[in-house]
């Protein structure tokens, strides 16, 4: 069995650049698997690129918080099927004291028809800026509240 892995930073103008490899192999005839991971990031902004081979996984995301309105973004594809297996999006708007924000997250079923089985989360929230942990929201794929006053 072999394996290594290696992990490095540096900094170029206040981002912070992180390249991290793994190799691994269980024996001479077993096909190597190789992960590899981009992480780009500036106070609280990122960027995120990695690939597993063993998968065939693509996953890019990205996270502008510095900005409003606020944007999330990450993705799954499939390189083998050629096809995306999830996303996830988040718009975040600053309202004076309170921030509202919208979130969603689609698991594709593959059937080739985007309907409302695809979606695994659609919802809102308020919460107050100073206590994140104060926030009331809705949960529209549940139908149910979402609700934190303690």
């Amino acid at each position: 069995m072999k394996s290594a892995y290696i992990n490095g930073t540096f900094s170029i103008n206040n981002y912070k650049n992180t390249l991290e490899l793994s190799y691994g192999r269980t024996s001479k005839e077993a096909t190597p698997e190789v992960y590899c991971k981009y992480s780009l990031k500036n106070q609280e902004n990122s960027l995120d690129l990695s690939y597993k081979t063993s998968t065939k996984m693509l996953t890019l995301g990205f996270n502008l918080k510095t900005i409003d309105p606020g944007i999330s973004f990450y993705t799954t594809y499939d390189i083998k099927n050629e096809r995306f297996n999830n996303l996830k999006a988040t718009l975040s708007k600053s309202l004076h004291h309170w921030v509202f924000e919208l979130s969603s997250e689609f698991e594709f079923n593959h059937d080739q028809v985007f309907n409302f089985d695809d979606v695994k989360k659609l919802s809102v929230l308020f919460y107050i800026k100073e206590f994140d942990d104060k926030f009331l929201g809705w949960d529209f794929k549940e139908n149910s509240p979402n609700i934190g006053l303690f």
